[in-house]
């Protein structure tokens, strides 16, 4: 291009016009990409050009890896006359910047080439991507607290996230025992070397210990010269790390362990980043927090549980002191009906109710005179109205207890007989609960098996000859089947269990 083009572009550029508009650098190439006149803001030092500038390739002017990508846009506009853009980066005293092309194709096949910086944009947007991610990370977690009582499994996905989101390479978790000033390790991730079997660092010792007994968070920048603060000061020299955040984990008001962060390098923080490291350390305290409290429930419920089991017994055994003559009866019986249920796939669910009701079978008899009880003639027409009540004791005794209802078949049903002629009620056939059609031939069996002031013991072959003959009247005919099937040695273990009932009473 001659001097008088050049003057002439000079007198009628279109920079001027544009430049008012838009602050930064204009561009004005011909249409082979050859950079002919450009506006630049010089108090903003936006992009390195000068002088030397002209005459020259917009490629050189561009970063070496969007060269060939920056004339396929400019023969882009120019075909299409339509605006086209390109964001690229540069480093400018040590520092990523970023900017945005836009390609303006003119009526005379030039090129208006408007660079702009970008990086507060680009960094907005970025921020708004790391607040995105973040939030949603936040959501998973608290959907993993939420559905899960797996406290090793909660914290080991929540350090997942944390080593992941806040780009660190390692993280661990220290909980505060129960009871005890003592901080022991969970779970941890990101170690090239194994940590050691459950250990543990007292309260105020080491900066985890510090951490959690001062509630602060503390931060160290120089750990390459530091190992002796931390819980496995042997193998972390090893480690390299050279940042380390402790942050103590606090729900309720109660400090419940320590979240340790570390990097092998300076960690690029700012304070949205420490902001997001303290409520992850909150999420995974108040994991800690629930699961604590679930296995503080679960203990309770077993402590409970055995409460009422002891109280059980108890009331068996207290029944057992009063009628002797059927001492160990109730030991002998339970084990039977519950070996028999299972031969009848009754789910293990249902298994303890028919234990606990099993225990209880005889519990209404506490109602029952002692003269009526322990008479060792034939009771009379009127004694007997009042034993058969007993079952109706046990529903009135057992029926308010909640924990007990699901037990009440056996006491309340197990002299009903599967022709109808029982009591209390006459139910027939399998109107009468499984558990107690179940039981009434465990019971019968037991009593005809053991010594009364009126009769002598039964063999146990006479005694099975018995059940099998009420079958379809007394019993239910499936339930015997099973129950002489199991006698007669194809269940050798059942048989051996009842057995050695008997011998070890």
């Amino acid at each position: 291009m001659n001097s008088t083009t050049s003057m002439q572009y000079a007198m009628f550029s279109p920079l001027e016009v544009v430049f008012d508009v838009f602050s930064g650098l204009v561009l004005l190439t011909d249409s082979g990409g050859i950079i002919v006149d450009y506006k630049i803001d010089r108090a903003s030092h936006l992009y390195p050009i000068s002088e030397k500038s002209l005459q020259k390739s917009i490629q050189d002017f561009f970063p070496q890896g969007i060269r060939s990508q920056t004339l396929q846009i400019l023969e882009k506009a120019i075909e299409t006359g339509k605006n086209t853009f390109l964001k690229f980066n540069l480093v400018i005293e040590n520092k990523e910047e970023w900017f945005e092309a836009r390609f303006s194709p003119t009526k005379n096949s030039h090129i208006i080439i408007v660079i702009q910086n970008i990086t507060e944009q680009k960094e907005k947007e970025t921020q708004l991507q790391r607040q995105h991610k973040w939030i949603e990370t936040l959501r998973v977690i608290d959907r993993i607290i939420a559905s899960s009582m797996d406290l090793s499994l909660t914290l080991s996905l929540l350090l997942k996230h944390v080593i992941t989101q806040l780009e660190v390479d390692a993280a661990d978790i220290l909980i505060l025992k129960k009871n005890k000033p003592d901080l022991e390790y969970s779970v941890g991730f990101g170690f090239r070397t194994p940590i050691l079997d459950n250990p543990s660092v007292r309260l105020g010792v080491g900066y985890a210990g510090k951490a959690a007994l001062e509630r602060r968070v503390i931060h160290i920048t120089n750990l390459s010269n530091l190992h002796n603060g931390f819980l496995h000061p042997p193998t972390l020299s090893q480690e390299g790390f050279v940042d380390y955040y402790a942050i103590p984990l606090i729900a309720k008001g109660n400090v419940k362990g320590v979240l340790e962060v570390f990097h092998r390098s300076l960690i690029q923080r700012d304070l949205e980043w420490l902001n997001f490291l303290e409520t992850l350390g909150g999420q995974a305290a108040i994991a800690i927090d629930n699961a604590m409290l679930f296995d503080d429930l679960q203990h309770s419920h077993i402590e409970l549980a055995q409460a009422y089991n002891a109280t059980i017994d108890g009331w068996s055994h207290a029944l057992d002191l009063r009628d002797k003559e059927t001492e160990y009866h109730t030991r002998r019986v339970t084990d039977i009906t519950l070996k028999l249920a299972s031969l009848l796939n009754v789910p293990d669910d249902e298994l303890v109710h028919i234990q606990r009701g099993a225990i209880l079978h005889d519990i209404g008899k506490i109602g029952v005179p002692d003269y009526i009880l322990h008479k060792p003639e034939t009771l009379t027409k009127k004694e007997w109205v009042i034993m058969r009540k007993h079952p109706q004791y046990a529903l009135d005794m057992l029926g308010p207890i909640s924990y007990l209802k699901p037990a009440l078949d056996i006491p309340h049903y197990h002299h009903e007989k599967w022709d109808g002629s029982g009591y209390p009620l006459g139910l027939k056939g399998t109107e009468i609960p499984l558990a107690a059609r179940i039981f009434a031939v465990a019971d019968v069996y037991d009593a005809l098996t053991s010594a009364r002031p009126y009769r002598s013991r039964w063999s146990h072959e006479k005694a099975q000859k018995y059940i099998s003959s009420e079958a379809g009247a007394h019993f239910d005919p499936k339930i015997v089947s099973h129950f002489t099937k199991m006698m007669r040695g194809t269940q050798n273990e059942a048989r051996s269990i009842i057995m050695n009932s008997f011998v070890s009473n």
